[in-house]
């Protein structure tokens, strides 16, 4: 991420900070579905929350110590004052070799990051047998346009994320594939197996792997 790109869209969040969470409530029960497992990481020791907003993830956090960062400071000053914070982005983590047990990117904030330089950083950071949970957004099928609507920073396919997190050293635990949906459950899991892309959301869970004893 180069510096122009960092600040526009820090320059974007902290414009929305101030009501951030309000407007994001009603993707509460939507994301409580889709993130189950990356939340499940938040039990899983000492946490660091890339992309961490508010401390939506963060207020989750038991078992250990918890840190978050984020490129906008107006986001970060919304957070509960004895939350860990620090203002940086994925690409540079301003914190020591092997120091986390799980690492968590959720709500697509990873489509801001080069992957390659993002998955390296969260390895590195991760202790051995540590996990990494991150969510991505795919593009959307529009029945009224009748063709598929992506974004610049939409996911074209899973492999966009497992290759560079193989690539850095990690394995695949899991790729989850979710579709929301306006009634109960809220989302529903798409099989893999499916054909054409009914999918929308991404959850990929990555292993670091444990030293040979």
């Amino acid at each position: 991420m180069n510096q122009a790109s960092r600040q526009k869209i820090a320059g974007g969040y902290d414009q929305a900070a101030a009501g951030y969470d309000a407007a994001h409530e009603t993707l509460g029960r939507k994301y409580q579905r889709i993130e189950a497992s990356t939340r499940a990481l938040l039990k899983h020791g000492d946490v660091l929350d890339l992309g961490c907003g508010t401390g939506r993830l963060m207020r989750q956090v038991s078992g250990g110590q918890s840190v978050g960062i984020d490129i906008s400071l107006k986001m970060l000053k919304q957070m509960p004052r004895h939350m860990a914070r620090a203002q940086a982005d994925g690409h540079r983590l301003p914190f020591a070799s092997e120091c986390f047990d799980a690492v968590v990117a959720a709500q697509g904030v990873i489509r801001y990051m080069d992957l390659t330089s993002a998955m390296t950083e969260v390895f590195r950071v991760l202790r051995p047998g540590g996990r990494f949970a991150t969510h991505q957004f795919g593009s959307v099928f529009s029945l009224r346009r009748l063709r598929r609507i992506a974004g610049e920073l939409d996911l074209h396919q899973p492999e966009d994320l497992t290759k560079p997190a193989l690539a850095a050293g990690f394995t695949t635990i899991e790729v989850e594939l979710w579709r929301p949906i306006r009634a109960y459950p809220y989302a529903v899991r798409v099989p893999s197996w499916l054909p054409g892309r009914l999918w929308t959301h991404c959850i990929a869970r990555f292993e670091k792997p444990a030293i040979a004893t």
